[in-house]
């Protein structure tokens, strides 16, 4: 029975091989190759939250972080953090609408 890939709690790779915090709440400290937060180390160590540290990592360009793990040819994050992050601006969608009516 294959084993079931677990989700990063900061940008949603979901290619983790433990859970990043066990029932009773210990921290894996398993590094996401792909942003690079470590439970255990990044919150509890460094007092910066899941969500804080995907938001920065986003807003710093969404950089894979592992030298020594390859990227997926296509990133496996949940549907609703990909929509999230490539939202069109007005501006965009304004501009789309323009070019489908000429």
């Amino acid at each position: 029975m294959a084993s079931k890939k677990q989700i990063c709690a900061a940008c949603g790779f979901t290619g983790l091989g433990s859970p990043q915090r066990s029932s009773s709440g210990g921290a894996s400290h398993e590094i996401c190759p792909s942003c690079g937060f470590e439970p255990g180390y990044t919150d509890d160590d460094q007092d910066i939250s899941p969500e804080q540290w995907g938001t920065e990592w986003r807003a710093s360009g969404s950089k894979w972080f592992s030298k020594s793990i390859p990227a997926p040819r296509k990133k496996s994050a949940p549907k609703a953090a990909v929509e999230k992050s490539v939202r069109p601006t007005k501006k965009v969608r304004a501009r789309s609408v323009k070019k489908r009516n000429r």
